[in-house]
């Protein structure tokens, strides 16, 4: 009998996830591995993040005028799940509790509404019971590190904040005859101290 699209999606994830964990190394040193730093993070390298275990997929960075932020893509060894770890320059830090991207539609908006917020440079997003205030906006590069020849790509970025929350809805550059596609990202700061880095690369 044919597995389900679900089936096989379930039965792809378990592979990551044995994949993962074979390929966790012996621990280091706890003295050595309180000098790595999350700046030092590659692909291939271990971290642990409030008692769960993720390894470190890809690295991406966003830099424009006024922001210079780095983002590791991180499959968690526990549930199967991608999650994104954020930081800035000043190691601020901030993790992604969704996995994935959300849609417009899950933040309380639709394409038609965000225009209208885009254009008036106001307005709120919302998500799980809260409400997220327009903070502002600015035009970046994404680029993938680590990745020989990866092009830049360009995004506008639209900030909402709600205490230490935000949401971050990113726009690809596309061709003018194209509806613009949207990806909305939760972030939720939390101290650096809660990021154990295990191993800083593979």
């Amino acid at each position: 009998m044919a597995l389900s699209g679900e089936e096989r999606a379930a039965c792809l994830r378990l592979d990551r996830q044995f994949a993962a964990i074979r390929d966790l190394p012996p621990p280091l040193p706890e003295n050595r591995r309180k000098t790595l730093r999350i700046a030092q993070l590659q692909s291939g390298g271990y971290l642990k993040i409030r008692e769960r275990t993720y390894r470190v997929m890809g690295r991406l960075q966003i830099r424009g005028q006024s922001i210079r932020r780095n983002e590791a893509e991180l499959f968690c060894l526990e549930n199967g799940q991608d999650h994104h770890l954020v930081w800035e320059k000043n190691d601020r830090v901030a993790l992604s509790l969704n996995a994935g991207a959300l849609a417009l539609e899950a933040v309380g908006s639709s394409p038609i509404a965000f225009a209208e917020i885009i254009e008036t440079r106001s307005g709120t997003l919302s998500f799980g019971g809260r409400e997220f205030a327009w903070a502002g906006s600015h035009v970046a590069e994404r680029v993938r590190v680590g990745v020989r020849k990866a092009k830049p790509r360009s995004v506008h970025c639209y900030e909402f904040v709600s205490g230490n929350a935000k949401i971050v809805v990113e726009c690809a550059d596309v061709d003018e005859n194209e509806p613009p596609q949207h990806e909305a990202h939760l972030l939720e700061s939390m101290p650096a101290a809660e990021v154990e880095i295990l191993f800083a690369k593979g």
